[in-house]
């Protein structure tokens, strides 16, 4: 009982490093839980307007998480992350990588689709701090539950909410990795190094 206690702290230190803002509460449970509590939650007015709420998807022990800014209209509509034309863009770079989409948890930052119409159109605009906040602590529970090794914020880097996670601390991994794998790192990093020069 006092090993779990003890790795739930450990757990939560682990992500409020990797957060710029700390998490006032992280809610607990599994991901249908936590899919479910999403569903109800009413902390912005985002809620009103959004289709419905689009958490993370993906394998249940992914070790890479991806994290995008917020859902556009086809992940409104779908409820899934990364389905429209950034998730199109996205299969096209995990094939060029030669890496399989369901070995990776996506989400965003925003579990809602915000946006502005314009005549009939539904044109996507960005969520405000308090916004971003509120849905602060889903990304946190994420997190925690899956403890990825790496976590790519790539989508966030041209957005004030890149400041959700300090990108430096966030793109370090900051979970402790095996031993065997330490060998398999450097051996990477030298492939590509030899790659980039000229």
């Amino acid at each position: 009982m006092e090993k779990t206690s003890r790795a739930r702290v450990r757990n939560k230190i682990a992500v409020e490093t990797l957060l710029a803002k700390p998490v006032r509460q992280i809610p607990k449970g599994g991901l249908a839980t936590l899919r479910r509590k999403a569903r109800e939650c009413h902390a912005c007015g985002l809620w009103k307007h959004a289709t419905q709420t689009v958490f993370g998807a993906g394998a249940d022990h992914a070790r890479i998480m991806l994290i995008g800014e917020q859902p556009g209209q086809q992940e409104d509509i779908q409820g899934l992350p990364f389905v429209g034309p950034a998730g199109r863009l996205l299969d096209r770079a995990l094939e060029e990588a030669q890496v399989d989409r369901g070995t990776l948890y996506l989400t965003n930052t925003v579990k809602h689709f915000k946006y502005e119409l314009r005549g009939k159109v539904r044109l996507h605009k960005r969520a405000n701090a308090a916004e971003q906040e509120a849905c602060r602590m889903w990304l946190a529970a994420e997190l925690a539950l899956l403890q990825p090794r790496i976590v790519s914020l790539r989508t966030l880097a041209r957005s004030p909410s890149a400041r959700v996670c300090a990108s430096e601390a966030f793109a370090r991994v900051r979970y402790q990795q095996p031993r065997e794998s330490r060998q398999n790192r450097i051996r990477m990093r030298r492939q590509q190094h030899r790659r980039l020069r000229p």
